[in-house]
């Protein structure tokens, strides 16, 4: 692990090129099975091996020189196709879209090129669910002109677009996706009409994951309190929801055992226990 770890941290200093990477992980895994016998020398190799697979690795998705990146044509106005591949989310008084599957064009739409990295577009509003607007699975044109990414962007996220013109052509997003997504929108207006806030806004962060403007002014307290894992998407909250599961579908072996119906070979097993996990 730390060798390729190595690997992955001297390729974003020095970029090499991914076929040189290749082919010497490919000649250092024959020497590793020529000198397989001997203990020191397969070590090394073997740990020359991870370090060069890591920076291949690296080389291979990184956009740092790549041509056809969306960074390289910051500063310009144009036209972009795209997909929205995430839930919208909140940003400050308005909400940001990730778009994914980009296509770009500098001539106001005569030519088309593919264009690498994701993109996230400012667009008003306070609303996660636009129902006039983009939401995820919308295939989207936009007009405006491309802008650095946002700070704390994430690796592939290379430019950002401020509120530009937005046009949704069609959608191909994942239905089951959707659906959730629209169950969870649901979810939350029920929260709020039913509780006020701020308790509505936690409730809908701790049950749903879903953050909106009245939970801003309470995210510094369980910071500091070191509670901030009640109202975001961790280990916790599976554990919790695994036991809520599990308990809740107990019934359906559990009488059995207790009645003596099963022998002590069928108590470990049987297709109500597996349709429970």
């Amino acid at each position: 692990v730390c060798a390729w770890s190595a690997g992955i941290f001297i390729d974003s200093r020095v970029l090499l090129p991914a076929f040189a990477l290749l082919v010497g992980a490919a000649i250092t895994l024959i020497l590793t099975i020529l000198l397989w016998q001997e203990r020191r020398s397969r070590l090394i190799i073997c740990l020359f091996l991870c370090l060069l697979l890591g920076a291949w690795r690296y080389s291979t998705v990184s956009l740092a020189n790549d041509p056809l990146a969306l960074s390289t044509s910051i500063g310009t106005s144009v036209t972009i196709h795209g997909t929205v591949s995430e839930e919208p989310k909140l940003y400050g008084k308005n909400h940001l879209l990730s778009l994914s599957d980009i296509s770009i064009s500098r001539d106001k739409g005569a030519v088309w090129q593919d264009a690498h990295g994701q993109l996230t577009v400012q667009a008003p509003g306070t609303e996660i669910e636009d129902p006039y607007g983009a939401n995820y699975g919308n295939v989207v044109e936009l007009q405006g002109k491309l802008l650095a990414p946002l700070p704390h962007s994430a690796p592939n996220v290379l430019a950002n677009m401020l509120f530009p013109r937005i046009h949704v052509i069609a959608n191909v997003g994942n239905p089951l996706l959707a659906t959730l997504y629209s169950w969870r929108i649901t979810l939350s207006n029920i929260i709020e009409q039913s509780l006020p806030q701020p308790a509505a806004a936690l409730l809908a962060a701790i049950l749903l994951g879903l953050h909106t403007p009245a939970l801003h002014p309470l995210s510094p307290i369980f910071s500091e309190t070191g509670t901030v894992h009640l109202f975001v998407s961790s280990g916790f909250k599976v554990t919790l929801l695994a036991g809520l599961v599990a308990n809740s579908t107990k019934w359906l072996y559990s009488n059995k055992i207790e009645q003596g119906k099963l022998l002590p070979a069928q108590k470990r097993g049987g297709w109500r226990r597996w349709l429970s996990t």
